[in-house]
């Protein structure tokens, strides 16, 4: 079904993300702008202290909220896996 609304809407979720390499525990809290475009930006903490401030954004091509924030969240996890924009 077509996306009619044209209106953004403002969206946030938490989560825990454990590299694979290294295993370090991360938690990071994502918001993100839900529209025809998705744009969004997460902040990354390890044992609670700040690691990084990361953003992008990606044409929602017709995807509903479930599966924008299964795209944010696969952004959000391959950026901390490769350290891409985290401080150590």
């Amino acid at each position: 079904m077509p996306h009619t609304d044209k209106a953004e809407k403002f969206r946030s979720f938490s989560a825990d993300y454990t590299r694979e390499v290294g295993g370090e525990r991360y938690s990071y809290v994502a918001r993100f702008t839900f529209g025809d475009a998705i744009s969004w930006n997460a902040d990354v903490s390890r044992d609670d202290l700040p690691k990084g401030h990361l953003s992008g954004s990606f044409d929602r091509a017709g995807f509903d909220e479930p599966e924008v924030v299964g795209a944010v969240k696969a952004l959000i996890e391959e950026e901390i896996e490769s350290l891409n924009g985290i401080d150590e």
